[in-house]
């Protein structure tokens, strides 16, 4: 069983520092989403599909 315990430990261990590098760098970015959403700018889908190189 102490084999088992070491896995699992290392799974958690691995599991908490994921969380933490989501809550650091991923989560503070959410905001500036959500305002970018809530701009309903659509100035980014009147673009014709002429301006893009084909």
């Amino acid at each position: 069983m102490t084999g088992a315990n070491s896995t699992d430990s290392a799974f958690y261990i691995s599991k908490i520092s994921a969380a933490r590098f989501l809550i650091k760098h991923v989560l503070p970015e959410v905001d500036g989403a959500v305002k970018a959403i809530r701009s309903e700018d659509l100035s980014m889908i009147e673009i014709t599909e002429d301006s893009f190189a084909s």
